[in-house]
Formats: structure tokens, sequence, C-alpha cells
């Protein structure tokens, strides 16, 4: 109750707290993974080594499952450790560099 009560009576932009309940059953068999040997486009895959909300392990299993089309960064910080500093500079002008690699150019 007390979620509720710190929200406006009329949500912002038409958005409420709720998904449909089938959704509790569709979510248990939700695996982007399984899909990944089917993606040609070239992919890059960031991995935070101490990250405990995406652990870098799945980071690495997804990217062998889609090589030898794919790429991975992976560096020595936390979830959020990427969100800013050294880490964060590193990994934005590493990103850039794949777009402009695997982009077509006009």
């Amino acid at each position: 109750v007390a979620y509720f009560e710190k929200h406006p009576e009329v949500a912002l932009g038409g958005w409420v707290p709720w998904v449909p309940a089938r959704l509790a059953l569709e979510i248990s068999q939700y695996s982007p993974q399984k899909d990944l040997p089917r993606v040609a486009a070239p992919v890059l895959f960031v991995a935070a080594r101490r990250d405990t909300l995406c652990p870098a392990d799945i980071v690495r299993r997804a990217a062998a499952a889609c090589a030898p089309r794919c790429r991975l960064l992976e560096y020595d910080v936390s979830h959020f450790g990427l969100y800013g500093g050294h880490a964060f500079e590193d990994a934005a002008r590493r990103m850039a560099e794949f777009y402009l690699e695997h982009m077509p150019r006009p």
C-alpha cells in the first residue's frame, strides 16, 4: 500500500505498475540466449567482472554462443562501475569503434 501512496493518483503518461498474469507463466520460459546462434549481425558484449546483477560468466557464455560474429569486452568493475570513470571512457570509445567498423557507410 505504501508504494501506491507515494505516487500521483493519475499515472503520468498512462503508466501503471501492472503486468498481465500470463507473464508469470511466460517469463520462466524466456531465454534470449537460446536465439543467439541465429543472430547474424555483429554483436558487442560488455561485461563487468564483479557484476552481481548480470554476472560476467553469463555474458561470456552469450558471447560464445554467437561467436565468431561477436566481440567481448571485460572490465574489472561492478555493474555500475561501467557508468563512469576509466571503464566507462574506454568502453564508450571501443563501442564507437565497433559501431564504425560494422556499420555500412553511404
